[in-house]
């Protein structure tokens, strides 16, 4: 058994969500939904925005099967880091949504002059994982340009480190992305991969 086999969310050990757990977890979600709502609601323009990442957003609690997924995105949220980016990381691979996610208009693509981050890994050779890594990561700097001050805030701990429960959501929404691409990866080459990627996203928020 791989180490990433082993690794369960969280510092260790084999937590899973129980059904109760899954619950309190929907009414977390249900709150951030309801803040991304409420931020800036007197532009209309930005509520439309919020408001359809705020659908996509509930969509993923209903997916039983991202249960382990869901607990660490809970945990995410608990440390006050913007919903919005917490979305961008859950949706590596979900063609339906990731896109939106990174620019949800013409206007957006006008505004923002962020450079995408050119992801290099041994699973580049892949096309199709390559092109959706690029992607992933795009939307992750785009979403971190939101509310700069707040993912200062909550994204570092003390160190000035990116926190350790933000590493771990990405590193398991990218094993899951993987496995089903017939990949088999460690926990420490993704790990490694993901603190570098984070690296690239958050060079322009000093810490």
């Amino acid at each position: 058994m791989s180490d990433l086999e082993m690794f369960a969310p969280g510092e260790g050990g084999g937590e899973q969500m129980s059904e109760q757990a899954f619950e309190q977890f929907k009414e977390q979600m249900k709150a951030a939904a309801a803040g991304l709502k409420q931020l800036q609601k007197d532009e209309g323009k930005q509520k439309k925005k919020e408001d359809r990442l705020t659908k996509i957003l509930l969509q993923f609690f209903k997916d039983p099967k991202k249960k382990d997924i869901l607990l660490l995105a809970a945990r995410v949220l608990e440390q006050n880091i913007p919903a919005h980016f917490a979305l961008s990381i859950l949706v590596l691979g979900e063609e339906q949504f990731e896109k939106e996610v990174v620019f949800m208009d013409e206007e957006d693509k006008k505004n923002h002059t962020i450079t995408p981050i050119q992801v290099d890994s041994k699973y580049s050779s892949n096309p199709k994982i390559k092109a959706d890594l690029n992607l992933w990561a795009l939307g992750m700097l785009v979403q971190s340009t939101f509310n700069t001050p707040r993912m200062k805030k909550t994204a570092f701990d003390d160190s000035g480190k990116v926190k350790l429960i933000l590493i771990q959501f990405a590193v398991f929404v990218m094993r899951d992305y993987l496995v089903k691409h017939g990949v088999l990866p460690t926990y420490s080459e993704l790990k490694e991969f993901v603190e570098n990627l984070f690296a690239g996203v958050f060079v322009g928020i000093p810490n």
